[in-house]
């Protein structure tokens, strides 16, 4: 079967970053990708590079973000003008690069196996997602669903979030069926927007989701949604609390047993 892979990346003068993403991109096995850049604002010579590397290879494209879209998560909102039919999406940072060069093979691969076996699509694949220490690219934690291949229902979801697990947001791949049904991310949350959706999207009857045991996308530490841990952290109660009411603390205290399990491992 034939897949097409959109990559959504919101940018703000990241132009140094955006180099061993796109070199990690070029080198794939599987070729047919292509990248929007949504761009926020930035300087001359971020937009220089961008034009240039658009030039350069085709499947590279950039708009500027719209006013009405506000933050990172607004950027994210925009590329529902940009999607085809039948395309799987993932959204990254600038800083978020492919973990090898086999990866979108090895996941493609993997999902026309599960079509053969289910003879049905997913709509939302689980993969997984490694930290680096910023500087020294040293491994500092893994960022997973669950810790084996399975497939799940929207009940299964539900449960697994209500027990503190937590899909790595780079590591999630969208079809655009799904897509379609939960149109937005929430602009308000903006640190923590991508935890808001997947429990929107966890109210969607019939999901068909796909958990691998892949390793896919490699992501730096020390973003903004850890330097403004404290923000964060008020805008995830707050996310639990709306979906759990006094129930919250459970799902809560497991999530971040299990980010502090994860460091611990190492």
């Amino acid at each position: 079967m034939k897949y097409r892979l959109l990559i959504v990346v919101p940018t703000l003068n990241s132009f140094n970053l955006i180099e061993r993403q796109r070199d990690s991109l070029i080198k794939q096995t599987f070729k047919n990708w292509r990248v929007i850049f949504i761009d926020g604002g930035s300087k001359k010579k971020h937009i220089s590079f961008l034009e240039n590397l658009c030039e350069y290879d085709k499947r590279f494209s950039w708009v500027p973000q719209k006013s009405k879209f506000k933050g990172i998560f607004g950027a994210m909102n925009q590329f529902t003008d940009h999607i085809f039919i039948d395309e799987f999406v993932i959204f990254w940072g600038s800083d978020d690069w492919v973990h090898s060069k086999d990866s979108f093979r090895d996941l493609f691969n993997r999902i026309d196996n599960t079509i053969i076996k289910t003879k049905k699509k997913p709509d939302i694949i689980f993969a997984k997602a490694r930290y680096l220490e910023k500087e020294s690219l040293r491994f500092k934690r893994e960022a997973l669903f669950i810790n084996r291949d399975s497939i799940l229902n929207s009940k299964q979801f539900n449960l697994y979030l209500f027990m503190g697990f937590s899909p790595p947001h780079q590591a999630t791949i969208f079809s655009s069926k799904v897509l379609k049904k939960i149109k937005s991310y929430n602009e308000k949350y903006y640190l923590s927007a991508d935890l808001d959706y997947f429990f929107r999207l966890s109210k969607v009857k019939n999901l068909f989701i796909l958990n691998l045991d892949l390793l896919f996308v490699n992501i730096l530490s020390g973003g903004v949604s850890e330097i403004k841990i404290f923000q964060r952290l008020k805008q995830v109660i707050i996310i639990y609390f709306q979906r759990y009411k006094i129930l919250f603390l459970s799902p809560f205290i497991l999530r971040y047993f299990r980010k502090i399990f994860s460091l611990w491992k190492i």
